[in-house]
């Protein structure tokens, strides 16, 4: 038996949701914090259900903003 590729279709909201994500994580690493936390912002209020992660997110960024200032 030949085995067939499975593929896993992203739709589009999964896929912004990583992009905005990931340019978050990217922001980060280069300590513009205010870029990050902006992309947090973003993804609250397209994905409302997971804002308190996003919300406590921020807050450690704020914390690290204000601990390398």
């Amino acid at each position: 038996m030949s085995s067939v590729p499975v593929f896993i279709e992203k739709n589009e909201d999964d896929q912004s949701f990583l992009m905005t994500e990931t340019l978050a994580k990217i922001y980060l690493e280069q300590k513009k914090y205010q870029k990050a936390i902006q992309a947090y912002e973003i993804l609250i209020l397209k994905y409302p259900e997971k804002s308190s992660l996003f919300a406590d997110r921020i807050s450690n960024i704020k914390m690290l903003q204000n601990y390398n200032s």
